[in-house]
């Protein structure tokens, strides 16, 4: 939780696990994703790189 409180939101698996066993919670109570129109972008400019290293045909 301390993580939480400092502003750290860039926690591990581990602590994530933890911290659902000790609340009963799963990962969906605590997270939500947001897409921003940045992030879309990214993640397409992302996969599109990747299409032309591997050279997949569409």
């Amino acid at each position: 939780m301390r993580k939480f409180v400092k502003d750290d939101v860039y926690i591990s698996i581990k602590t994530l696990n933890t911290l659902c066993c000790v609340l009963g919670l799963q990962p969906g109570d605590v997270f939500e994703y947001i897409e921003t129109q940045e992030d879309r972008e990214n993640i397409l400019d992302i996969i599109n790189e990747e299409r032309e290293v591997c050279n997949f045909e569409y």
